[in-house]
C-alpha cells in the first residue's frame, strides 16, 4: 500500500493546516485539502507517524505528535501572512496544543468533532472533573483491561474505539492510547491559555461523550468560542468537503476582516503619534 507523506497546495496570504485524527492519513484528507485550495488558501496535510498507520510501529508519542505538526507548521508559515489550523477529531486537540505553544503562528483554530477524552470510556465524565482526571493512566487502564480481559485480537483491541490501522497488539494500542493520553492532559491543563479565536464544529446527532467535550471546551478555553453544527461533520471532511470548507471559510473570512482592521488602528495610531511629534 503506498504510504502517503503529506500534502502541500500552494494558494493564497492565508494558510489552512490539516490535521488528521488516529489512525487516519493525509491521503483521507485530500479531497478536503483540494476545496480549500479551490477557496484560495495555501493548505498543508501533513502525515503525522503518531497519528497515522505508523503508528503501528509503537512509536507514536505526544512530543513526537507536537514536533511533526510544528514543522509543518512553520513551513506553511514561511508561505503565508496567517495560519489557521484545522483538526479532525484527535486531530482537533492536536490543533489546540499547537495554538497554544505557537500562538504568534496560529491565528485560529477549527475544531472537527473534537474527542476530548480517550475511545470508548464506558461512563459519561462530568465537565467539572475534566481537570482533575489523567488521561494517561487511563490509557494505562485500558491497555491492562484489553489485555488481560480480550487478549490480542483485532475484535477485542476494536473496543477500544481505535480504528484497524492502530490495531496490531496490545504494544501498539498501548503506545498510541498513552501518547493520546499525554497530548489530552497537556491540551486540558492549557484550555485558559488558549486566547485564539476557536471554531468549534460538531455534529447534530452526537454522542454524550462527544457533547461533554463540546461543552468543556466552550467553558474552558481562553478565547471567543463559535459553535456550530453540521450533519456529520466529520464526514464532510471526505465525502463533501465544500459544505465544510465553505462554513470555516466564512468564519477566516471574518478573521482576517477583523485583523486588517486592527491593522489599521495600529497604523493610524501610529500616524498620529509621529504627526505629533513632528508638531511638537
Amino acid at each position: 500500500m503506498k504510504t502517503e507523506l503529506g500534502l502541500m497546495l500552494p494558494g493564497g496570504k492565508t494558510g489552512v493546516l490539516l490535521l488528521h485524527d488516529v489512525g487516519g492519513s493525509a491521503a483521507e484528507l485530500r479531497s478536503c485539502a483540494t476545496a480549500f485550495a479551490r477557496s484560495g488558501f495555501t493548505v498543508s496535510c501533513p502525515q503525522l507517524i503518531g497519528l497515522g498507520d505508523a503508528a503501528a510501529s509503537g512509536q507514536g508519542s505526544a512530543g513526537m505528535l507536537v514536533s511533526e505538526a510544528e514543522q509543518a507548521l512553520a513551513g506553511l508559515k514561511s508561505r503565508c501572512e496567517s495560519v489557521v489550523v484545522v483538526g479532525l477529531a484527535y486531530g482537533a486537540m492536536l490543533a489546540l496544543e499547537l495554538a497554544r505553544h505557537n500562538a504568534g503562528a496560529v491565528q485560529a483554530a477549527v475544531l472537527v468533532e473534537p474527542r476530548a477524552w480517550l475511545p470508548a470510556l464506558p461512563v459519561r465524565i462530568p465537565t467539572a472533573l475534566s481537570g482533575k482526571i489523567n488521561q494517561f493512566w487511563l490509557a494505562s487502564i485500558m491497555e491492562l483491561a484489553c489485555s488481560a480481559l480480550y487478549g490480542r485480537s483485532e475484535q477485542a483491541l476494536g473496543k477500544t474505539g481505535l480504528k484497524p490501522a492502530a490495531m496490531v497488539g496490545p504494544r501498539t494500542t498501548a503506545g498510541t492510547l498513552k501518547g493520546i493520553g499525554k497530548l489530552l492532559d497537556s491540551v486540558h491543563a492549557g484550555l485558559p491559555s488558549i486566547k485564539q479565536p476557536v471554531l468549534l464544529i460538531h455534529r447534530q446527532s452526537n454522542a454524550r461523550l462527544g457533547q461533554d467535550g463540546s461543552f468543556l471546551l466552550q467553558r474552558r478555553l481562553g478565547g471567543r468560542v463559535e459553535s456550530v453544527m453540521l450533519e456529520r461533520a466529520a464526514a464532510a471532511a471526505t465525502e463533501h468537503p465544500e459544505r465544510l470548507v465553505d462554513r470555516i471559510e466564512r468564519f477566516v473570512a471574518m478573521l482576517i476582516e477583523e485583523i486588517e482592521t486592527r491593522r489599521g488602528n495600529e497604523l493610524r495610531r501610529k500616524q498620529m503619534v509621529a504627526s505629533r511629534n513632528s508638531a511638537a
